[in-house]
């Protein structure tokens, strides 16, 4: 089966293209980029950086990306990445104008409602919760752009969905996340796929997601039963003797009930959370395998089904651990490393089952006119 782009692409383009996937298991991804490369180029982005005090960081992110991009081959083809610095820049100025009035005004109320410890504390949750709408809001819209400006034999990607509503529903899910102790994430995890892998197109071809939340429990609540035991045992066999013991050793300015209390629950709640961390992080990585796996295998593009066999928690975890490893001993200037092994892995991992049928693709729409600008500023990476 052939993927066949006649007359939809521009003329420079292969009017006709044969994909190499055809055997059942094979990869369509290949990655032949090399660490060293990536890593000059973090390097001459952070001089110049420095030199232009950070508005160079625009370019050198295109710089970084079309790189990325270039040695990333799709289907046999290699991606490209046709985004500008002047996009990124304008698009942070424009998030600039909005997000920094709203900066100050918090500023200035916040102080103004100290004395009142009701309002004090409903202030505050309605700016984490407006900090939470728009970070899920940044993100979709960041995706959106990187989608818009990613390439493949002349077609563009496009991400449908209003940013806007996104914000919403991520909203809402980090709420009852958060409120059901954790519980709710695979059906978070779940919304989030079907609000990008399932308005994913190339092209005019959709990407169809066909993936529930209720495979996603089971492996969720094995890894939440997990780390609760696991963290709870540790407590009962050395977190609360070790609580106790830092308790006795307060300073001696911490005398009323009120403060002394509040120093014990605070010791408590660190001591617990070290309690929990060895198994949070190994049950992490056996959930996000999972997640690759379950995303994979329910994406489907053109009649062909992805998967990711290979993506399992120990391979995950030595990812995580290699690129935490390689970025935080480098201070950071290292971490084009950590995203050269990022690329490989999927490259490594990923599977279609037959080659993909895209005859009737066309064009799409160019996309928004400017990069993810409130993602920059907030921090919310496109993908995070």
């Amino acid at each position: 089966m052939s993927v066949t782009v006649a007359d939809r692409v521009p003329a420079s383009t292969p009017s006709v293209v044969t994909a190499p996937a055809t055997a059942s298991g094979a990869a369509p991804l290949r990655w032949d980029g090399g660490a060293a490369r990536l890593v000059a180029i973090g390097l001459g982005n952070l001089a110049l950086s420095a030199v232009t005090l950070g508005l160079y960081r625009f370019w050198g992110t295109v710089r970084l990306r079309r790189h990325l991009w270039a040695h990333q081959e799709f289907l046999g083809a290699r991606l490209e990445y046709a985004g500008t610095g002047g996009e990124l820049f304008r698009g942070f100025l424009k998030a600039l104008l909005v997000v920094a009035p709203v900066l100050l005004l918090v500023s200035l109320v916040e102080p103004l409602l100290a004395p009142h410890p009701l309002a004090a504390w409903a202030f505050f949750a309605a700016k984490i919760a407006v900090f939470g709408y728009f970070v899920g809001l940044a993100r979709h819209a960041a995706r959106r752009y990187i989608a818009g400006r990613t390439l493949w034999r002349g077609l563009r990607f496009n991400l449908t969905g209003s940013p806007w509503r996104f914000g919403l529903v991520s909203l809402g899910w980090t709420a009852l996340t958060l409120l059901t102790l954790g519980l709710a994430h695979p059906f978070a995890v779940a919304a989030q796929a079907r609000w990008t892998l399932g308005r994913l197109r190339l092209g005019t071809a959709p990407l169809r997601f066909d993936g529930g939340a209720r495979t996603l429990l089971r492996p969720w609540l094995g890894v939440w039963g997990f780390v609760a035991t696991s963290g709870l045992s540790l407590w009962l066999l050395f977190g609360a003797g070790i609580t106790e013991r830092l308790v006795g050793h307060l300073p001696p300015g911490v005398e009323d009930a009120a403060s002394f209390d509040t120093a014990r629950l605070m010791l408590g709640l660190t001591v617990a959370a070290f309690c929990v961390l060895p198994a949070a992080l190994v049950g992490w990585c056996a959930w996000s395998a999972a997640v690759m796996r379950w995303r994979a295998e329910h994406t489907v593009v053109g009649g062909a089904r992805f998967s990711m066999p290979g993506a399992t928690g120990w391979a995950v975890l030595r990812l995580l651990a290699g690129n935490l490893l390689v970025s935080t001993l480098s201070l950071g200037l290292l971490h084009p490393v950590a995203m050269a092994r990022s690329a490989a892995f999927a490259a490594r991992h990923l599977r279609l089952d037959r080659a993909p049928d895209l005859s009737e693709a066309r064009q799409a729409e160019r996309g928004p006119g400017t990069g993810e600008g409130v993602a920059d500023l907030l921090g919310a990476g496109a993908f995070g």
